[in-house]
């Protein structure tokens, strides 16, 4: 694992980042915030430099890397974060994406469309709370 202080994004336009009384919560989407009632729980607010994935993978991975497994988890941007990576050079063979919708909502999703498109399937669902959980989904 690395840690880079930067937001991920279509653009690399800075983001204002919620800072929330919760961290897990944490989020540049505000419509998230709003949609999830949490507007009253903010504590923070702070501009964020944004960088594609590709482009931290690029600085980051040595030609002898290997991508196993994804994690994306970015409450309510997952779709423009994956979007941003380049598929013909960083495969990871797992991807995680956390999904609150029922298991049959979440695998037609549009994150879930989106990652078919570039040759992974669906494998499963873990469950945390009600619908909350993540989806699962492995390279062909």
């Amino acid at each position: 694992d690395f840690f880079v202080n930067v937001g991920i994004g279509e653009s690399r336009i800075p983001m204002e980042y919620y800072v929330l009384e919760e961290s897990s919560m944490n989020t540049f989407d505000y419509d998230f915030i709003i949609k999830k009632k949490l507007v009253n729980k903010i504590k923070q607010k702070i501009t964020v430099p944004v960088r594609t994935l590709e482009e931290i993978l690029e600085e980051n991975l040595n030609a002898h890397d290997r991508l196993d497994f994804f994690d994306v988890d970015v409450e309510g941007r997952d779709l423009e974060v994956l979007k941003t990576n380049n598929w013909n050079k960083y495969r990871p063979k797992v991807i995680m994406v956390e999904s609150d919708t029922p298991l049959i909502s979440g695998i037609s999703s549009d994150i879930v469309q989106y990652l078919e498109q570039k040759d992974y399937r669906v494998i499963g669902k873990s469950i945390i709370q009600g619908d909350l959980g993540n989806i699962f989904l492995i390279s062909k």
